[in-house]
């Protein structure tokens, strides 16, 4: 089982809609879960988060145990976040198709329009973020980016005020992704006025959210969820 390694003892008390279709591939629908707080939350800090799977070889990724929990545990946290399916180096519009359909539907979901955090994991960092940001026009808050590299282009944003901050963290024992492959963006980027910070897991594997339990994988989580409530 690849489960999340932290958890909230209130995560199952969140209220899930499952299964809603965003788009259709090929004939085929597209879902997504959303995840929504139980508890009265603060306007500061009430957003939509938006996970990005990477590749996996099967299918409905957003079932799997990790991605559920981590849905559960940012709604236990006070935001409303969604899981989706998409297709990774094939769907070349399933993130951006995800993002206006939330944007367009928000009311009726009961969702952020003006405030969606975008929060990437490995394969779903590159070629994820960038679908959203292609997209943006001012409503991403922040932008997560676990164990994978950033594309550059998302630096080509060009209202400081409008940019949104960016949280990289990486596992030194990573056998995927270097850690110091978002290096280069990360100077162009603070070079330019981008707010970036960057966390290296010192023992950390590729998914050391899922394998690696533990003290430091705890503390980059809870100051994930910290950085998502900053804004």
């Amino acid at each position: 089982m690849i489960d999340l390694v932290y958890k909230h003892f209130d995560m199952n008390s969140v209220k899930i809609k499952k299964d809603i279709i965003y788009s259709y591939a090929e004939k085929k629908p597209l879902e997504m879960d959303i995840f929504y707080p139980t508890k009265n939350i603060s306007k500061e800090i009430k957003k939509t988060v938006v996970l990005v799977h990477g590749s996996a070889p099967i299918q409905n990724i957003k079932n799997i145990e990790i991605f559920q929990s981590w849905g559960k545990l940012l709604a236990t946290s006070g935001f409303t976040s969604i899981v989706f399916d998409w297709r990774p180096n094939i769907g070349s519009s399933d993130v951006s198709d995800l993002i206006k359909y939330i944007r367009v539907n928000a009311n009726e979901l009961e969702l952020s329009a003006d405030k969606i955090a975008i929060f990437g994991f490995s394969a779903g960092v590159e070629e994820g973020i960038s679908q959203a940001v292609d997209v943006n026009t001012g409503f991403i808050t922040e932008i997560v980016a676990y164990y994978g590299k950033i594309d550059n282009s998302i630096l080509t944003e060009t209202e400081i005020e409008k940019r949104p901050k960016i949280l990289i963290a990486m596992g030194m024992l990573d056998d995927t992704f270097d850690i110091n492959c978002n290096d280069e963006l990360i100077l162009q980027g603070k070079s330019n006025g981008w707010n970036i910070e960057k966390l290296v897991h010192s023992y950390g594997e590729h998914g050391f959210d899922a394998f690696n339990e533990g003290e430091e994988s705890n503390e980059i989580i809870l100051r994930t969820i910290k950085f998502l409530s900053e804004n």
